[in-house]
């Protein structure tokens, strides 16, 4: 990923929460987390293998400010609406059905490629 987090710098100073869609082993939750603590930061994906491996190297790494869920981005998503920045940079559209992303419907919702 050259460039940072984010492929432009957005101002982030009102987002509290983000939700990685399919964030495999986690590392780009985790670097959200480690870079902006004040951010709750939600990692999912199908795989149990890569959910524990997120949720462990988020234990060595002591941040507690990103929780991993095994969840199928494919079906509805089982968060409330509120401010996010949602990344689903491994998702391709055809992956996700239409609107299973958006539970987190606010106006504030940011979808990153």
């Amino acid at each position: 990923m050259h460039g940072g987090l984010f492929p432009e710098h957005p101002d982030l100073a009102a987002v509290r929460n983000t939700l990685d869609v399919a964030c495999g082993p986690g590392s780009w939750a985790s670097e959200m987390a480690y870079t902006y603590p004040d951010m709750q930061v939600t990692g999912i994906d199908i795989s149990e293998n890569m959910i524990r491996s997120a949720q462990e190297m988020a234990r060595v790494q002591r941040l507690e400010n990103v929780h991993f869920q095994v969840m199928d981005a494919t079906q509805p998503l089982g968060f409330a609406d509120n401010s996010a920045v949602v990344s689903a940079k491994r998702v391709g559209p055809q992956s996700v059905r239409a609107g299973a992303s958006m539970s987190c419907s606010a106006p504030a919702v940011t979808i990153l490629p």
